[in-house]
């Protein structure tokens, strides 16, 4: 028979991939490998058999523990497979959708949007994803976001925020700020004014809108043909795609010009 070549044993199966992304936490017993893949003894045993023939992990003091060549292997792994996994949980979501506006240093670092779910409106609801919005506004003690399109409904629900002491930073791309200057000039002179509220200028129209809070992400973004989708958000509740969402925002920021006073037509970006 053929011995499997390293990446083979690693990648097509996923009893040792999980194993190996298990013992990168640290040792651990059979009981604990049993219990964490839900399987038996004489289920698990051949593929631990299999990982120790080929140096990946090694028994000792009753534990099983990953070899040096093992942790260098799975720790250069981890990211190509969280990666794949991101883009292939919703593929027609990501093939149809214009990611040139996620910055190169995101997009290498996708794979750590963990746990998201697509969520859509639809005949029974057609106003979901504002809803969806919505709620995050109205239920988040930090709030971070970024804009691309317009929604009457967000100066009002940022206007609240700012109201409550939210902590709240908005970025918006110059085409979206030049609008609202026009119609929500006094809207956009309190919000400024609030201690809390910070509000920023983007001098470039960007292909994406996404909001972030302490405890959620969310991303909308246009389709391939310019559209945007208004009705598609991708949410994550994820700790890790938190944090992404917290950078992409970061990134954003650090290029934009803060407002620190109402802006006269004149001074439009």
């Amino acid at each position: 028979m053929v011995r499997k070549s390293l990446f083979d044993l690693v990648t097509l199966s996923g009893v040792r991939r999980d194993l190996l992304f298990y013992l990168d936490e640290g040792p651990k017993s059979l009981s604990d490998i049993k219990e964490y893949l839900n399987t038996t003894s004489p289920e698990v045993s051949p593929r631990l058999k299999e990982l120790i023939e080929r140096n990946l992990i090694l028994f000792e003091g009753k534990k099983y523990h990953l070899t040096p060549m093992g942790k260098t292997i799975i720790t250069n792994f981890r990211p190509f497979f969280e990666t794949v996994s991101v883009f292939e949980q919703e593929s027609d979501f990501w093939n149809e959708h214009d990611i040139t506006s996620i910055p190169n240093e995101l997009l290498l670092r996708i794979g750590e949007i963990r746990n998201y779910m697509l969520i859509e409106d639809d005949i029974n609801d057609i106003n979901r994803t504002n809803t969806e919005v919505a709620n995050l506004f109205s239920n988040s003690s930090n709030i971070f976001g970024v804009s691309c399109v317009f929604e009457s409904n967000y100066p009002q629900i940022c206007l609240n925020a700012a109201r409550t002491n939210v902590p709240i930073s908005i970025v918006l791309s110059k085409n979206i700020f030049n609008y609202v200057l026009d119609a929500y000039k006094d809207e956009i002179k309190e919000f400024i004014k609030s201690p809390n509220a910070e509000f920023y200028v983007l001098d470039e129209n960007i292909k994406i809108s996404h909001v972030v809070t302490d405890n959620c992400m969310l991303l909308t973004m246009f389709y391939k043909n310019n559209k945007f989708d208004a009705h598609t958000n991708l949410v994550s509740y994820d700790k890790s795609s938190i944090n992404w969402g917290k950078d992409l925002f970061n990134y954003y920021k650090l290029k934009a010009t803060k407002i620190n006073e109402m802006i006269t037509h004149s001074k439009k970006f």
